[in-house]
């Protein structure tokens, strides 16, 4: 088979054990014989997409590790990256014509991945649930419903989110497939 991973982090360039039990999986699915590929994020890259073997690292993450700028790249970039992320996956999956898409990790990515593969490959979507991100906000909802941690910045913030929150409510939505999960 041909499997796609989708996955929020990859080794080296990952915050724990997820990341390395999606190598392990990816490893043996290879020494199997299946033909595998990794679609990642650019972190521990400084968000230059990258190439190497068996691993794409060419998507955005929705929020940086910095969260200082995030509030700067949620109203100069959200959209552009997001677009980005998805023209690249449904590059790759025109390109490598995977049998199935593995969705491994997605905390801190949009779902409107998932949902893009979901539309392009339906009925060959598998997820790995071994955290909560199915029923949390997204990093950006996440983000701008907490409090400020600094005072100066807390009067804008409270009042940014309202707007911000207002106007992405439609969009923080979880993926057909997701929903039928959680109701299941």
């Amino acid at each position: 088979m041909r499997i796609l991973f989708l996955a929020n982090y990859y080794p080296p360039h990952g915050l724990g054990g997820q990341e390395r039990s999606c190598q392990e999986v990816f490893e043996g699915l290879q020494a199997r014989g299946h033909e595998c590929l990794v679609l990642t994020s650019m972190h521990g890259v400084d968000n230059v997409p990258t190439d190497e073997p068996g691993v794409r690292r060419w998507l955005y993450l929705e929020m940086d590790m910095v969260p200082l700028r995030h509030g700067w790249i949620f109203f100069t970039q959200r959209k552009q990256r997001e677009a980005q992320n998805l023209a690249r996956l449904e590059r790759l999956i025109n390109e490598f014509k995977p049998d199935v898409v593995y969705v491994w990790g997605m905390w801190n990515l949009p779902r409107t991945l998932p949902a893009l593969a979901e539309r392009l490959l339906p009925g060959r979507v598998a997820y790995r649930f071994a955290e909560y991100w199915p029923t949390l906000p997204s990093q950006h909802e996440f983000f701008w419903r907490a409090p400020a941690k600094n005072w100066r910045t807390y009067v804008p913030k409270r009042i940014l989110s309202v707007v911000v929150v207002t106007w992405n409510r439609s969009v923080w939505t979880l993926p057909l497939m997701t929903v039928r999960w959680l109701l299941n």
